[in-house]
């Protein structure tokens, strides 16, 4: 019997010593919680801790592993009423704002890509397309620009993914959004 019991306590103790150094392995220096942000191949969640800019100024921003740019992390359901301001598009039809709300709750291994002048979000989206339900994110990225590429409406333009699952990944956009 007491030998029972002495196992339950080490249990106990073990437990304890992991549940404390992972906590403190949470916590970021300034004492703040660490940040998800998508990685550099877009496949997995990493934590990032704010960093300060300048240090006479309290002003602290995310910074992501993707060209250290200043991200969003992930989509919201408003998220399409901005990217519409920002690239000057017109999003007003039902059927926008349709394909929008199904991307947003459909299930994972989704992924949306658009097509626009390279390097020029601005030149206009001759078309975008999403795919869903695919067993990886990278497959689900190249079946979105497989059809981005068959669907848009100017030959020229690239197809790049914007969203992978419910992340915004697009370079030229998320510079645009955090100018």
């Amino acid at each position: 019997m007491k030998s029972n019991s002495f196992m339950k306590n080490l249990i106990l103790f073990l437990f304890l010593i992991v549940f404390s150094i992972q906590s403190k392995a949470s916590k970021c220096p300034d004492g703040s919680s660490p940040m998800r942000v998508i990685s550099d191949d877009g496949s997995y969640f990493e934590s990032k801790c704010k960093e300060n800019k300048n240090s006479s100024e309290k002003k602290t921003s995310y910074k992501s592993s993707k060209s250290n740019l200043l991200v969003p992390i992930a989509i919201q359901p408003n998220t399409l009423e901005i990217f519409c301001d920002k690239v000057n598009m017109d999003c007003s039809a039902p059927e926008t704002k349709k394909w929008y709300t199904a991307y947003y709750t459909l299930p994972w291994s989704k992924a949306m890509a658009i097509a626009y002048p390279e390097g020029n979000i601005y030149g206009g989206v001759s078309g975008g397309y999403f795919w869903y339900g695919d067993s990886t994110p990278n497959r689900a990225k190249r079946n979105a620009l497989t059809q981005c590429n068959i669907y848009k409406e100017v030959y020229t333009d690239k197809c790049v993914i914007l969203l992978e699952n419910h992340m915004l990944v697009n370079e030229d956009y998320l510079k645009l959004i955090n100018r």
